[in-house]
């Protein structure tokens, strides 16, 4: 059914953003272009309001963890 296969990358997504929040800072500053591109890309390319807020907010979090780990 397609129904569930678009169910199953939605909650497959969920998780990889969940998983995003556990990356330290460090290794986000080394992959910061690639991260962004890949977001960006993907805020651009879905149809889905989930997605678009958890990208937009998977991104949120990673400038505020640079900028509190560049403020100290």
């Amino acid at each position: 059914n397609m129904l569930e296969g678009i169910e199953l990358r939605a909650s497959s997504l969920f998780y990889a953003f969940q998983g995003l929040h556990a990356v330290d800072v460090s290794t986000l500053i080394n992959f910061l272009p690639t991260l962004l591109n890949q977001l960006f890309r993907l805020l651009t390319q879905t149809n889905s309001e989930d997605v678009a807020l958890n990208t937009v907010r998977s991104a949120k979090f990673f400038m505020y963890g640079i900028h509190a780990q560049i403020s100290f």
